[in-house]
């Protein structure tokens, strides 16, 4: 490792909220413990399911509340929004609140002259020793 400077477990916040809807967050890391997804305790990272207009659950349930609601402009409006992936419009993706680093925190060591990432498992150079060295494991 190049130009690195000292290694330490970084202070990693496991739960946070969605400043959208209050609900408690956790961090689900990806497989190999380089990236992670805030997720909610049913483990999904869209918020306000179910919170729509009775019996409505899914997309094409929704549309047929529109048609039976006779709300064309809507049914329009929306059907083109599904073809774009959109979701129901009561619903959001999760939005954690900033976790920021204690006062006390190190400094993000540096290898390659740029700062390292803090995965589940140790630090991971960003740049030339990535493929050579891996995560090195928190002291």
């Amino acid at each position: 490792m190049s130009n690195h400077t000292e290694l330490h477990r970084p202070n990693i916040a496991l739960t946070t909220v969605c400043t959208r809807c209050g609900q408690t967050l956790r961090r689900q890391w990806n497989e190999p413990g380089t990236d992670f997804t805030w997720v909610d305790a049913n483990g999904s990272t869209i918020g306000g399911i179910g919170d729509g207009p009775d019996a409505v659950r899914t997309k094409t349930e929704f549309l047929d509340w529109l048609l039976a609601t006779n709300r064309m402009g809507a049914y329009s409006n929306w059907s083109a929004r599904l073809a774009l992936g959109s979701l129901l419009p009561w619903e959001h993706h999760h939005q954690s609140a900033h976790t920021a680093r204690g006062p006390h925190e190190p400094p993000t060591p540096v290898c390659c002259s740029m700062p390292m990432q803090a995965t589940r498992d140790g630090w991971l150079c960003r740049h030339y020793c990535r493929g050579r060295l891996g995560i090195i494991a928190y002291p």
